[in-house]
């Protein structure tokens, strides 16, 4: 039997039910339906974000770089802005890679993460531009953050960048001499990516520079790197292949 007390109980509960229901449909109506400033506003960020990577393209970066710029300063927080406003972030770090401003691009990466935290491109960026500023530290920091948690569902993500983040914070181990956390990296950039010579490349740098440390030096399993390298059908300048080894065995 009904406790007549428990009616106005009642009431406030279905009451409350009903207003979730109203807010889900109004919210998934918006989702659904973008107003008309938020469709202008992502078609303009669209045809920028575009346009910026076309000029950067043709190597026109003081135009790329307006472009970005103007993206990033389109208001809102629709989901799909957000991503684009953090893209450009990234796009505009790799000019300043490029022009060697790695600072700003540092910065650049940051601003992207502030919008999207789970950016893999903007981690990813972000270490490369402390690997160019000798910060190994927080270089492996950036790659981490590439290789840990859901990181297949970042935004930018891919099986091939993945490897490349392996490799980098190899190398950066191997700036603080963890030789065998060179190896180590390198081996699992190469089970990603079996035709990646820069990891054979590091690799064999990394098993040069411990052999050396050796009262018996062996320099077989570093040989087998270099060739794999040398064989690889990549695009990573071959012809510097062994130049490049006997340049980071000594860096390293």
């Amino acid at each position: 039997m009904w406790n007549l007390s428990m009616r106005p109980r009642l009431r406030w509960v279905w009451s409350a039910v009903f207003a979730g229901i109203l807010i889900a449909q109004v919210v998934t109506t918006s989702a659904a339906e973008p107003t008309p400033e938020q469709a202008k506003a992502l078609a303009t960020a669209k045809e920028a974000l575009d346009r910026g990577r076309s000029n950067a393209g043709k190597e026109d970066f003081a135009e790329a770089l307006k472009d970005f710029d103007a993206v990033t300063k389109i208001a809102g927080r629709d989901p799909e802005l957000i991503v684009l406003r953090a893209d450009a972030h990234v796009e505009r770090a790799k000019i300043q890679h490029e022009q060697g401003k790695y600072l700003e691009a540092v910065d650049s990466c940051y601003f992207a993460i502030l919008e999207k935290n789970d950016h893999f491109d903007a981690h990813f960026n972000r270490g490369l531009a402390y690997l160019a500023r000798h910060e190994y530290d927080k270089a492996i920091n950036s790659f981490n953050r590439c290789l840990y948690g859901d990181f297949e569902k970042f935004r930018g993500y891919s099986k091939q960048k993945q490897a490349l983040a392996f490799s980098h914070r190899g190398f950066a181990k191997g700036a603080k001499r963890d030789f065998d956390g060179v190896i180590w990296e390198q081996g699992e950039a190469i089970k990603i990516d079996p035709a990646l010579a820069i990891a054979y490349e590091r690799r064999g740098a990394a098993r040069i520079a411990k052999a050396m440390q050796s009262a018996k030096p062996n320099f077989s399993e570093a040989v087998k790197d270099v060739a794999k390298a040398l064989n690889s059908t990549r695009r990573w300048a071959r012809h510097s292949v062994t130049v490049r080894c006997s340049a980071e065995s000594r860096a390293i």
